[in-house]
């Protein structure tokens, strides 16, 4: 099942060709519930969203300078999530994320850096340092174990 929030960015009767109204809509939030037969699902901490939402990273690079940058999010769930990122930080590396909608700020450690080929950057997988059902501007409940 496709859960989602959108919104129309415009709405034009001419583009239905007679047959309807022609719409343009933006998601701004998709979740898909897969079956619990899944192997990969059963053993998830807590739920996967696809949700974007802006976000600053601050952290101190190697030279011991404070280091800032914008960025968003791409998938989030209660335990972490994945992030992009013009950064150059590695796996084992501790920032904190500032919710940019929010000002919530949480520790959170690099665990995966993957290049993105089709534009400059990274895309960062993040632990946070405590999980946070509510910090990405969502609620994400934590699994309980056995549950999913």
């Amino acid at each position: 099942m496709l859960h989602c929030a959108s919104g129309v960015v415009c709405a034009d009767p001419r583009a239905g060709k007679g047959e309807g109204l022609g719409v343009t809509a933006r998601f701004d939030h998709l979740r898909f519930d897969l079956p619990s037969t899944f192997g990969l699902i059963q053993r998830r901490r807590s739920e996967r969203i696809l949700w974007r939402a802006p976000i600053l990273t601050i952290w101190t690079d190697p030279s011991g300078h404070p280091c800032s940058q914008a960025g968003e999010t791409e998938i989030v769930n209660a335990h972490g999530g994945l992030i992009r990122l013009q950064a150059t930080l590695q796996p084992g590396e501790w920032l904190q994320i500032v919710h940019a909608r929010t000002n919530e700020a949480i520790w959170a450690r690099v665990v995966w850096r993957e290049s993105v080929a089709s534009s400059p950057g990274v895309r960062l997988g993040v632990e946070l340092g405590h999980p946070n059902e509510d910090f990405w501007g969502v609620h994400i409940p934590i699994s309980e174990p056995g549950t999913t």
